[in-house]
């Protein structure tokens, strides 16, 4: 949604989305646009035609669709609590007390993916987090792998899903990754493509 609101807009979603996640909370973010009729029709139509192309109908459409979201109005943003369901924290301790290494793989921001793992008993109180995150070069996720690597047996992985395609992308770094990741207790995922 940063994307899609005014410019002087963004600042506000990522402040209020980051004090939500802290917290544990979903957030939703509520935006609108004021159409004109003549805007609408004519939107309309090129939509309809990008929908009955047969040759780039998926590309055409999302243009209309990101035509259509942009330069939207921001309304609020809200945090809502999402309990887990009943014994989840107990299945996981189970799991983890035979010794079975869990992987909790979610679409969440890192803050709420951190704040759901602690209250899920993904970590015990006497394990440390270990963060890899926002990771652009190989190089640097290859030494963050080193520096884990002296912590793995004792510390929970928390990777984004920006840093994990990049240790997937080559050969070497996901056959490190994976002898890397499997030590440890438990890994978790965070923010996740869901393509």
């Amino acid at each position: 949604m940063k994307a899609k609101v005014r410019p002087n807009q963004r600042v506000v979603i990522d402040e209020s989305c980051d004090n939500l996640a802290n917290e544990g909370l979903r957030t939703l973010v509520i935006s609108q646009k004021m159409l004109t009729q003549e805007f609408y029709d004519n939107w309309s139509r090129r939509h309809e035609a990008a929908k009955g192309d047969l040759n780039n109908r998926e590309a055409l459409v999302a243009t209309c669709l990101e035509e259509l979201e942009s330069d939207m109005e921001l309304l609020g943003v809200t945090g809502v609590e999402d309990r887990l369901q009943d014994d989840v924290a107990v299945v996981i301790e189970s799991l983890r007390n035979a010794g079975i290494q869990v992987w909790m793989l979610t679409g969440d921001k890192v803050e709420t993916a951190t704040c759901i793992a602690i209250s899920a008993g993904f970590k015990r109180r006497t394990q440390p987090l270990f963060f890899m995150r926002d990771m652009t070069e190989a190089y640097d996720a290859s030494k963050r792998l080193d520096e884990f690597s002296r912590k793995a047996a004792s510390s929970i992985l928390m990777i984004d899903g920006q840093t994990l395609d990049l240790c997937l992308g080559t050969k070497k770094l996901e056959e490190k990754f994976f002898a890397e990741a499997t030590k440890a207790p438990s890994v978790c995922v965070c923010r996740c493509s869901p393509t």
